[in-house]
């Protein structure tokens, strides 16, 4: 692992490791509202789905409560051991990986849906293409792929910002959007953040 990925790695276990993930601002303990509804509206059915970025595992639990067949990953040692305990208490399997998200060591068509709540965005530049080509390569023909990622609506002098036609600069040669939109999460100290969300389907 490189020194970047090894640094990278330790501040996201340290957040999971000395911090209740209920208090981080990007952790839910209820299943993200727009997953909810993609299911309630069956736009994802029951099928294989991978979840990059899970954190402590709230969305791959409901995923899994729902019958999913879950794969979860995440660069966190520690929020995979949190999001083990939960979804032992829960009494649903899923399967967990310790890994970065742009270098997942999965077979080609392995999955029909992927949800990425958050995780894009943290990729680095230069790995953000060869990212969003494995995802296409993780998908069977015509899977789903469900993205958030940080609205350049938030009045953030940062890089990691994106507009629908960002997006599809990055996804456009690989998914169609089916549909997209704008939704506000709001953080357990109240911060509210803005996420552009886009349904994408493999082509």
């Amino acid at each position: 692992m490189e020194k970047l990925e090894k640094r990278i790695q330790q501040n996201w276990d340290d957040a999971y490791k000395y911090h209740d993930f209920k208090s981080l601002p990007w952790e839910t303990v209820e299943p993200d509202k727009e997953l909810v509804l993609l299911l309630r509206e069956r736009k994802i059915k029951k099928c294989r789905a991978l979840d990059i970025g899970c954190g402590a595992g709230t969305n791959s639990i409901f995923l899994a409560q729902n019958r999913f067949d879950v794969t979860a990953v995440d660069i966190s040692p520690t929020a995979i051991d949190i999001a083990k305990k939960r979804s032992k208490d829960a009494e649903v399997k899923i399967k967990f990986f310790v890994t970065n998200a742009y270098s997942l060591n999965l077979p080609k068509n392995s999955f029909d849906f992927i949800f990425d709540r958050g995780c894009f965005h943290h990729i680095p530049i230069n790995y953000r293409k060869s990212y969003v080509k494995q995802n296409h390569r993780l998908l069977i023909k015509n899977g789903k792929y469900y993205l958030h990622a940080f609205s350049d609506r938030n009045n953030w002098n940062q890089e990691n910002l994106f507009s629908l036609g960002r997006i599809k600069t990055y996804f456009g040669e690989y998914f169609k959007i089916i549909e997209a939109g704008e939704i506000a999460h709001t953080a357990p100290h109240g911060e509210k953040v803005y996420l552009k969300s886009a349904l994408m389907q493999k082509i």
